[in-house]
């Protein structure tokens, strides 16, 4: 976390910040790599959003292999444990482009 006096400016996410965080004014969150599924995806992007003061906007910046759909994915990268581990729901929503709330 970066704070300038009591204003916090940025706060990098790791997967402990999943639950537990409560900044009420986060109004950008920024993934950086998929999450293994939907769930994490969203308990992620809701650190953000929560004053009723503001919008958030969540951005997802996906790996390649995201892209390519959850079977053609796992057959191409069959070594990567975290291709391997991410769930076909996660392969259905990269691909969005609409958003889905």
């Amino acid at each position: 976390m970066y704070k300038i006096g009591l204003e916090l400016e940025y706060m990098f996410d790791f997967d402990a910040f999943r639950q537990g965080i409560d900044v009420s004014d986060i109004a950008r969150v920024i993934l950086f790599g998929v999450p293994k599924n939907l769930i994490n995806l969203e308990q992620k992007g809701g650190r953000g959003g929560r004053s009723p003061d503001i919008y958030c906007l969540v951005l997802l910046i996906a790996e390649a292999w995201a892209y390519n759909g959850a079977i053609s994915a796992k057959a191409a990268f069959p070594t990567n444990a975290k291709v391997q581990q991410t769930e076909t729901t996660i392969f259905a929503y990269v691909p969005l482009h609409t958003c889905r709330r």
